[in-house]
């Protein structure tokens, strides 16, 4: 579930508790040991299963705004000006892109436009995709 987001983890424990409550509300109208069963089973994963999921689902929700909010107050505020002669950091932060192959980054001065074209194949190779089984 490492790859969930904290909507959809709370999506699937909301999923069990109503899941649940099916299984043990048709038990209350079987009979025998497989529905007794089926009941137990469903009891479980209301009690058990979908609060933990639901507090997991919460807390990963909350790390990511938190992780947003630090990512908002470090990111340089563009259109940003530098006088000439000049040098400043730039903090930038881009969405996750699968193995991307390069960054171009477009900028002007008072006379012309300019592209700077990064290739970040090797820089970031293989670091967004999962190591080929062999």
């Amino acid at each position: 579930m490492s790859g969930w987001g904290g909507g959809a983890i709370a999506l699937a424990s909301a999923g069990i508790l109503v899941g649940g409550t099916v299984i043990v509300a048709s038990t209350l109208f079987s009979t025998g040991a497989g529905a007794a069963a089926a009941g137990g089973a469903g009891v479980a994963a209301v009690v058990v299963v979908a609060p933990v999921l639901l507090l997991h689902g919460l807390s990963r929700s909350s790390k990511n705004k938190k992780v947003n909010k630090e990512i908002i107050r470090r990111q340089t505020v563009m259109p940003l000006e530098i006088p000439p002669s000049q040098e400043r950091p730039v903090d930038l932060f881009f969405p996750l892109v699968p193995s991307p192959t390069h960054l171009e980054v477009i900028y002007t001065d008072s006379d012309n436009e300019y592209r700077l074209v990064i290739d970040t194949r090797e820089a970031l190779n293989g670091l967004h995709l999962m190591p080929e089984k062999e």
